[in-house]
């Protein structure tokens, strides 16, 4: 074989090697997504978090609640996560300075019991692929 010969199939090698390793880098972790109620009716905004229970599988993931509807698809790992839901509420007639400008701003309050934010015992198992999670809350 001529030197140009031993080139094309080395390159070729090169490429299918590199495509063999580097297919495994683009599979993506679990996602959950799912449906928050309170006391029957879609949570109209918020937050929802999922902190691991292990600290091995790494940070929390979360995501916005918009419509009583939320989608994670980056961030987890499958195993066990407690699970941290908020929505501020504004008190009407009332305001707070802010710390940073002293400027007076609407003051809020969370309308989520403490038991699934603060408190939270809500735990779910999160497994590879998609995961669905519905979180019908109730108002106290």
């Amino acid at each position: 074989m001529t030197p140009r010969t031993w080139c094309w199939i080395i390159a070729g090698v090169v490429l299918l090697s590199g495509g063999w390793l580097f297919s495994g880098c683009s599979r993506s972790g679990p996602t959950v997504e799912g449906e928050v109620l309170l006391a029957g009716i879609p949570l109209e905004s918020g937050s929802i978090r999922f902190v691991p229970t292990d600290p091995k599988l790494g940070t929390d993931a979360g995501a916005a609640i918009k419509d009583g509807q939320y989608k994670i698809d980056k961030g987890l790992r499958a195993g066990e996560y407690r699970v941290v839901i908020r929505s501020p509420r504004r008190i009407p007639g009332k305001t707070r300075g802010d710390p940073i400008s002293n400027i007076q701003v609407p003051a809020e309050e969370e309308a989520i019991p403490r038991k699934y934010n603060e408190n939270s015992e809500l735990i779910r198992k999160v497994v590879s692929g998609a995961n669905t999670f519905d979180f019908p809350l109730e108002e106290k």
